[in-house]
């Protein structure tokens, strides 16, 4: 194993049940991720409370971070009307459309060179 790479290990519902006290000792003290199968399908995780509050400190990041990005994408928007906006996209689209034509232009053109 990997230094710093926490293992995973599957177990069935019905051992997840049995062995409690001994899947939390081994989520706290050997940092290990237990999937719970039901029926030999994942279904949910044994993680310790440390990996939790990472995983909640990631997902808190990763939702700044989509939030700022939306706030950028919106800024050159701002004032401006729903009829206005539509307007911009449309040309957009067309001109990567026009860009699609002049790319498939090319290529066959190219093909019927060969």
């Amino acid at each position: 194993m990997t230094t710093g790479q926490i293992p995973d290990r599957t177990m069935s519902e019905a051992e997840v049940g049995q062995k409690w006290a001994e899947v939390v000792e081994e989520v706290t003290r050997e940092r290990a991720r237990i999937i719970v199968e039901q029926g030999g399908v994942p279904v949910a995780a044994v993680i310790s409370a440390d990996e939790l509050d990472r995983y909640k400190r990631l997902d808190r990041e990763a939702q700044e971070r989509m939030t700022a990005l939306l706030e950028r994408a919106r800024a050159p928007y701002q004032g401006k009307s729903d009829e206005e906006i539509m307007e911009e996209v449309g040309k957009v689209i067309e001109e990567v459309r026009a860009e699609m034509r002049e790319e498939a232009r090319r290529e066959a053109e190219d093909g019927s060179v060969s």
